[in-house]
């Protein structure tokens, strides 16, 4: 091992210490310069940053709006004049689907707290975060709260709107109704008009107040609309019970004829059907009742006027006499009703108290019949087809308002041969006035007036249209006894007798 001496190791001593405090002694002065020149720094942007924040604690960041206002650096006091001018000056316009009207600040009412809506929406921002905040974009107005005085703004709104509905079409709802063509209930569907809702733009001007904004755009979605639409359940079920109660399908007949006098089905007895509050159908049996009276009473002939075209062309108007047709009306409500409930179809007889011999046309309650046309001295016999079977000369009544023939619808009551007709006794003798045998007897009123032969009348008498002005009967219609024989053969009793001029 080398041995150092001590001069040696006193030198490397002394080298190993002098670099180090040569070192140290000349970094120091570096070291001390930048930290102070850091700490003036610090300072200064510390400076900088609290002056920032103490500046916008007063103040909106740049790039901050409200609506259609910009605030961008204004105080709370500038942004609240700013606020009260445009609420001032406010004025909305509202237009779309053919209305169009201007409302100002004093009609809408409007009112803000300007000062509070400021410092509020301030309050909101975070001024220690104003450095990044420079460069960011600032909505506030979600503190901009105007209201309006809604009663000013609804008597608005509501006239314009009011006064243009008048001459716009209104909506309808959906309903039930009779489809005479389906013969069934069904539900029409609504129908959305032109008018408008009131609620529905008071409620959009009021939202656009709220937002400062200048325009209200009416669009279909503020239109009025219907309260029921086809698709309502309730509605769907009213018709459905509705077609429950006309599922019958019949022909009203009276007994003794093949004419159809009435259909009963769907298009009729919807007339009787009414709905209740609710939509639940039921039939009226006022409407029925008072429809089967009216009904019965075009049934009741007996008495009635009819008129009718012969087949010559001639149109006849007869009434009186005894022929024709009566039914019971609680009989015929009956028929019908028990009809209907059990839904029947075909063929319904109806039950008379008085019979015709058919019922060929309306206004006609017959099929074959005898036509005595007084003003021409002639006779017809005419089927139901109205073909002329047979035709007559006559002689009937002497006009002497004693022994005129009566006018009238009769019903033939007997067919007769070989009779002798007795008049009224005289008084002064006690006999018979007259004592005349005929072949064929017809009566149609009573057993005193019919149609029968009369061969003491002259020939020459037979198609001259006075001859019974001074050879007329005691009221019987005469005939040449071979037309007698004819008629006698074709006629049914029952069959009608009309006496007419």
């Amino acid at each position: 091992m080398a041995k150092h001496s001590r001069t040696d190791m006193a030198k490397e001593s002394s080298q190993s210490h002098v670099a180090p405090a040569f070192e140290v002694k000349k970094s120091r002065p570096v070291h001390k310069g930048l930290i102070i020149g850091l700490g003036v720094l610090a300072a200064a942007v510390a400076s900088v940053y609290v002056g920032g924040a103490i500046y916008f604690m007063s103040h909106f960041f740049p790039n901050t709006t409200m609506g259609s206002l910009d605030l961008s650096l204004n105080t709370v006091s500038e942004a609240s004049g700013k606020i009260d001018t445009i609420a001032r000056d406010f004025t909305l316009h509202v237009s779309g689907q053919g209305l169009d009207f201007t409302i100002d600040s004093q009609d809408s009412g409007i009112e803000v707290d300007s000062l509070k809506v400021s410092a509020t929406a301030l309050d909101s921002e975070n001024a220690w975060i104003w450095p990044v905040a420079l460069f960011e974009d600032h909505d506030v107005s979600s503190f901009l709260e105007f209201s309006s005085s809604k009663t000013s703004l609804q008597d608005v709104v509501y006239r314009e709107v009011g006064a243009f509905n008048q001459s716009a079409e209104p909506s309808q709802d959906a309903y039930v109704f009779y489809n005479k063509s389906s013969l069934q209930y069904e539900v029409a569907r609504e129908v959305v008009g032109t008018q408008l809702d009131p609620e529905k733009v008071l409620s959009a001007c009021l939202q656009s107040i709220t937002n400062l904004e200048s325009s209200v755009p009416l669009t279909s979605e503020h239109i009025l609309q219907p309260v029921l639409t086809s698709q309502d359940e309730g509605l769907q079920k009213s018709a459905s019970d509705a077609n429950a109660l006309i599922t019958c399908n019949f022909t009203l007949k009276v007994a003794g004829s093949d004419m159809v006098i009435q259909e009963i089905n769907g298009n009729l007895i919807s007339t009787w059907i009414s709905f209740d509050e609710t939509g639940v159908p039921t039939l009226d049996s006022e409407a029925m009742k008072s429809w089967v009276s009216a009904f019965a009473d075009s049934l009741n002939t007996i008495g009635s006027e009819r008129t009718y075209t012969r087949p010559d062309g001639k149109e006849v108007t007869a009434s009186g006499g005894d022929y024709g047709w009566v039914v019971d009306e609680s009989v015929v409500e009956e028929t019908i009703l028990e009809s209907i409930v059990n839904g029947t179809t075909g063929d319904v007889y109806i039950d008379c108290v008085e019979y015709g011999n058919g019922w060929t046309a309306i206004g006609q309650d017959w099929g074959a019949y005898i036509d005595v046309d007084l003003s021409e001295q002639w006779a017809y016999y005419i089927n139901a087809d109205g073909e002329v079977l047979w035709d007559s000369p006559v002689i009937t009544g002497l006009p002497d308002g004693k022994s005129n023939t009566p006018t009238g619808l009769y019903w033939l009551k007997a067919k007769q041969t070989n009779i002798v007709l007795v008049g009224k006794k005289d008084p002064e003798t006690g006999e018979p006035e007259y004592r005349s045998p005929v072949d064929y007897w017809m009566p149609f009123k009573g057993n005193t007036y019919g149609l029968h032969d009369a061969t003491w009348q002259a020939a020459s008498y037979w198609g001259n249209n006075q001859a019974y002005t001074w050879a007329g009967s005691h009221g019987c219609v005469n005939l040449p006894l071979d037309a007698a024989a004819e008629l006698y053969e074709l006629v049914k009793v029952g069959d009608p007798v009309i006496v007419h001029w």
